[in-house]
């Protein structure tokens, strides 16, 4: 007979495994053949299902009213961008079976598993090709070291040995600024442990993050080129602001999802002064073209609604994630990629943590 123990061990791992083989999908320079990273994911979603029915009694839906309105604005994002993002539907769902510190422990050592196997298939020029993503996996690779070390023994020394390795690689090898930057403010902020209690106004002011990133990209879009000082700030963004600058001028806010053609201004000594098509980076400024008023409205709401729970933990286990969260969370500031549920856990424990409180629970490991 199987526990319901024994049932949550083979769910972290099934889950673990199905992540990985969605994220493997989409790399295309790796020689494995499609079809057995599909029969493996589909064999997986079986067994994933199977886990639901036998341990659904404990740590599925339960009755209230704030998780009937869960459900209903799930329904109302996905129904919105469905299209687009049937994967992320599918770990929404999942991660509701799932406390949340186990949720972020998945995604970290998956991409982690992730980043080691686009290395070794995919050789040192394929790690190159896409700096923002092989940035993320080593973001995710450097958290899953941290939180690996603490689960033998704490070592702040070793911790800073191994974020600063992290970090220089990061920024001058993949040269990837955003992620390394977000490595060493992490280690800023748990070795020094600052969230170790959380006040009324820490807690208040980690719940009101997301608005506070959109007030600022909004400050940095509308002003572009009227202040000097966010032209220096561009530039460190690689030309993002300029891009939502030239993205609010051009578009117009809609109920839902829009399609998004970012252009901005470059110079080239060799060709001189001009205009060209870039990724539509940035969540806080660009979120709301990218999926509608709608669906955006209720992602920062599930979002703020994570990050008040997780916080409002507060002890000395559960620094770990809330940093975690907040990393992630800034992340999105120059990036987009939130809605690819297959690689990062912040948009399915965000609007998972809106259906049940096992994700929210802080249970004794």
């Amino acid at each position: 007979m199987i526990t319901i123990s024994k049932a949550k061990k083979f769910y972290r791992v099934a889950f673990a495994i199905f992540i990985i083989s969605f994220c493997l999908t989409g790399i295309r320079g790796l020689k494995v053949p499609s079809w057995i990273i599909s029969i493996t994911s589909v064999g997986l979603m079986l067994l994933l299902i199977s886990c639901f029915l036998m341990s659904y009694k404990k740590y599925f839906f339960k009755t209230s009213n704030i998780y009937i309105i869960g459900i209903i604005l799930m329904i109302v994002l996905f129904l919105c961008t469905f299209k687009e993002m049937p994967i992320t539907l599918l770990m929404c769902i999942l991660c509701c079976f799932l406390p949340y510190y186990d949720i972020i422990e998945i995604f970290l050592y998956s991409m982690s598993i992730v980043f080691i196997i686009e290395a070794i298939l995919g050789g040192q020029n394929y790690l190159l090709i896409s700096k923002n993503t092989t940035g993320y996996l080593l973001l995710c690779f450097a958290l899953a070291a941290i939180h690996f070390i603490h689960s033998k023994k704490t070592n702040v020394f070793i911790d800073w040995i191994i974020l600063i390795i992290f970090f220089i690689f990061t920024g001058q090898v993949i040269n990837s600024r955003t992620s390394a930057l977000l490595i060493l403010f992490f280690g800023l902020i748990y070795e020094t442990n600052f969230f170790g209690k959380i006040s009324h106004i820490k807690l208040y002011l980690i719940t009101l993050l997301p608005l506070f990133l959109i007030a600022i990209s909004l400050f940095f879009a509308r002003n572009y080129g009227n202040i000097n000082w966010i032209s220096d700030i561009n530039i460190f963004l690689s030309g993002r602001i300029s891009i939502w600058s030239s993205d609010w001028n051009f578009y117009h806010i809609t109920l839902f999802p829009q399609a998004i053609i970012s252009k901005g201004f470059y110079f080239d000594p060799s060709v001189g002064y001009g205009w060209d098509i870039y990724a539509a980076d940035g969540l806080y400024a660009l979120g709301v073209f990218l999926y509608g008023l709608v669906s955006f409205s209720i992602l920062i709401f599930s979002l703020m609604y994570l990050l008040n729970k997780v916080a409002k933990q507060n002890n000395t286990n559960n620094q770990f994630y809330i940093c975690t969260i907040l990393v992630m969370t800034l992340y999105y500031f120059s990036e987009t990629q939130v809605m690819n549920g297959k690689a990062s856990f912040l948009l399915p424990l965000a609007v998972s943590s809106l259906i049940t409180l096992n994700t929210l629970k802080m249970d004794n490991k």
